[in-house]
């Protein structure tokens, strides 16, 4: 049997205002919010205790193209209710996907990758409010999300904000770009004493965790080059010059160019050189006159070569966060040495981001590394300190060779942009003559799923929603902890499961001596209802246990709702049947408060009034028949001493133990026993509170006339006749 009980959430609010800078606001003018292109807010959110990713209260927001300046600011507050201490509320921000976190240290599952999120804790202290605010120059587009929750963490947060960033030029990445190079050249300044060139280079967006913002400080040199690996396809990337002395007068040239190679079935690779030239002079405030650019013409180059190989993916979406990804030829790829095989996964719908992306790798022969990357391929694979990141994304490598032969990558919350898995084989020798010749087969096995192996057997899949957005985790269970419930340090063994279950479901048999001495004195109506509290509340607990040692007769809904029902009934017939009323009137009562508690307990199941309204009302009514019983006889009642002294009082004694133990006592780790205590008080209070039978008890005799015939007894001899 289980009743509700009062909720103990903390009612501390978290309130998220942003507003972004665009470029067309005037960089001059940036510092001055009045001059903000777009300003957000969200409307607050109630902040829970941290047990699994369910508890985080997640916001997400846009940030649009060309923003110089973000700026976070996060409001926390204390609700009405009741007064909270000093807390810690800990906040994770991360660019293109909900933040991966871990605040209570647990395990990952193998082979499974997570960028921690970037995070920072806000102090509530007996103020009731604290504001937080952060800015962020030159932000990547995009997704943004703010995850918050209220376990306490060890962190300050930081404030950053760069210099006004005086020049912006944005350059287009085209599909399959290899190599970016800018060079800022032929720069002069005002100041003699300055030898190279006072500025520096920005190249990039800023993300959180992982920045991809590359900085370059020109001062060493007149000719400052950057030479910049797999940049982001299909994208701008803003280049930006801050000049460090705001009186200098300094002009320069930016020249870029792009290396391309599309892949041919024939071969064939082109190498194609862009090289944009742009004139200004840096002031301390620019204001677009003078600035040119001209573009150069195109060189194509063809060596023979193939610079990869492309195979067409199919993508096969089949529920919320769930998708597969099939090769058109066939699941099996060939990789060889020379050239490396790259797969296309799309995840930029931004519905994808929710879920986990898992690559299984089957691997027949040779040595064949693999790149998981978001934005471009990556092409030059770090075999030595076992990495594949890029210049603006991370990616993710794993190895295959004779011993390990199968290989698997998880990745939670990717992204939302275009992946790329990067295939390529090895030599054992790459000196040798032969090496262009080594190939491989690996089959390729690539899902995006709501949950990593579905939340294993411990755990449980749970569908989340923040503000139309949707996203998966895991909820754990038995001890269980982790991303994927997979971190055993804290795991219930099967003995530990089977004894809860078996206290749970075991100690509703004390319901059978309170059944027995009902039947016995003609309560059959209560009777009733306490066999239906005893069987459902049984199969409840059996039902609803976390581990493995469970047993479910029917729909879990279901069993909660007739034991939360029967719980209350059993209650609510108890007393009245205390009360000692009319049967005309005790059973229009019970049929009336069953009707009222089944929708009560529809309306809010673990509701505290669900409990307490029935039980408050039973009590004024058996109270006022005591009352008027003994104001009628002058006496007392119940009348004797030892109705008293060995039924009421060991009831009531037994009854407040209960309660004790439910509210007080009660918590998740001594749940299976304290509860099953609790079954037990509660079963043996009934016992004592049920009044003795009647001593005549008299059938229920018709004393109207019904259809021409008068129904009569003779109540001494116990004889029934119909006299016409």
């Amino acid at each position: 049997m289980v009743l509700p009980g009062p909720g103990r959430r903390r009612r501390l609010l978290l309130l998220l205002t942003f507003l972004v800078l665009s470029s067309e606001s005037g960089w001059a003018r940036a510092a001055d919010s009045s001059y903000a292109s777009e300003i957000y807010t969200q409307t607050p959110q109630k902040l829970s205790l941290y047990s699994w990713y369910g508890n985080v209260r997640l916001f997400l927001f846009r940030v649009p193209e060309d923003t110089v300046l973000m700026r976070l600011l996060l409001m926390a507050a204390k609700g009405s209710g009741q007064l909270c201490h000093d807390v810690n509320i800990t906040v994770h921000i991360r660019a293109g996907a909900p933040p991966v976190i871990n605040p209570l240290q647990t395990k990952f599952e193998a082979n499974t990758v997570a960028v921690p999120a970037h995070s920072f804790t806000m102090e509530l202290a007996s103020i009731r409010q604290s504001l937080s605010l952060m800015n962020i120059s030159n932000p990547i587009s995009g997704e943004w999300y703010v995850a918050a929750h209220l376990p306490k963490d060890i962190g300050k947060i930081e404030l950053k904000l760069h210099h006004l960033l005086l020049l912006f030029l944005r350059i287009f990445i085209p599909e399959y770009t290899m190599q970016l190079v800018i060079q800022l050249r032929n720069c002069t300044s005002n100041n003699p004493a300055e030898k190279g060139c006072p500025v520096n280079l920005l190249i990039g967006s800023e993300s959180l965790p992982v920045s991809h913002l590359v900085t370059i400080n020109c001062n060493e040199s007149k000719i400052c080059t950057q030479v910049l690996n797999s940049p982001p396809w299909m994208k701008r990337i803003q280049v930006a010059v801050k000049s460090r002395n705001a009186n200098e007068i300094t002009s320069f040239e930016i020249e870029s160019s792009l290396t391309v190679c599309t892949p041919a079935p024939a071969g064939i690779s082109r190498t194609m050189l862009n090289n944009f030239t742009l004139l200004a002079n840096i002031t301390q405030f620019l204001n677009g006159k003078g600035v040119s650019m001209k573009e150069h013409g195109i060189n194509l180059l063809n060596n023979g070569k193939s610079c990869f190989r492309n195979h067409p993916i199919i993508r096969d979406a089949m529920d919320i966060a769930s998708v597969r990804f099939l090769l058109l030829l066939g699941p099996n790829v060939t990789v060889t040495s020379e050239s490396p095989a790259v797969l296309i996964l799309n995840l930029n719908t931004g519905r994808d981001n929710g879920g986990s992306i898992i690559s299984f790798l089957p691997n027949k022969n040779a040595t064949v590394f693999a790149c998981l990357s978001a934005g471009s391929p990556a092409m030059s694979l770090n075999i030595t300190s076992m990495t594949c990141h890029s210049d603006f994304s991370l990616g993710y490598l794993i190895k295959m060779n004779s011993t390990v032969r199968r290989a698997a990558l998880r990745v939670p919350y990717p992204e939302t942009d275009r992946w790329f898995l990067t295939l390529q084989a090895r030599c054992p020798n790459p000196e040798s003559d032969t090496c262009g010749k080594v190939t491989s087969l690996v089959t390729v096995s690539t899902v995006l799923s709501p949950c990593i192996g579905d939340c294993g057997t411990y755990g449980e899949c749970r569908l989340l929603r923040a503000q139309g957005y949707l996203y998966a985790a895991c909820s754990c269970k038995a001890g269980w902890d982790g991303w994927s419930c997979t971190d055993d340090t804290n795991a219930q063994s099967y003995k530990i499961q089977l004894l809860a279950t078996l206290l749970l479901t075991l100690s509703n048999l004390m319901f059978l001596p309170p059944i027995a001495i009902a039947i016995h004195r003609y309560y059959f109506v209560e009777a009733s209802v306490y066999i239906f509290n005893m069987f459902f509340s049984t199969f409840y607990h059996a039902c609803d246990q976390p581990g493995i040692a469970v047993m479910c007769i029917m729909d879990y809904d279901t069993l909660q709702y007739c034991d939360f029902l029967g719980s209350v009934l059993s209650v609510w017939v108890t007393i009245l049947c205390m009360a000692k009323l009319k049967p005309i009137f005790k059973y229009t009562l019970f049929v009336l408060g069953s009707l009222f508690i089944a929708m009560s307990v529809q309306l809010d199941r673990r509701g505290l009034w669900n409990l307490l309204a029935p039980c408050l009302i039973a009590l004024s009514i058996m109270g006022t028949a005591w009352v008027y019983r003994s104001v009628k006889r002058r006496h007392c009642y119940p009348p004797t001493w030892k109705r008293w002294v060995f039924f009421i009082l060991p009831g009531v004694i037994a009854a407040l133990v209960a309660i004790i133990v439910y509210a007080l006592l009660e918590t998740k780790e001594n749940y299976f026993y304290t509860h099953s205590i609790w079954h037990i008080l509660v079963a043996g209070s009934v016992v004592f509170f049920l009044p003795p039978g009647e001593k005549h008890v008299n059938g229920w005799i018709w004393t109207q006339k019904f259809c021409g015939y008068q129904l009569c007894s003779d109540v001494k001899g116990e004889d029934v006749h119909i006299i016409n």
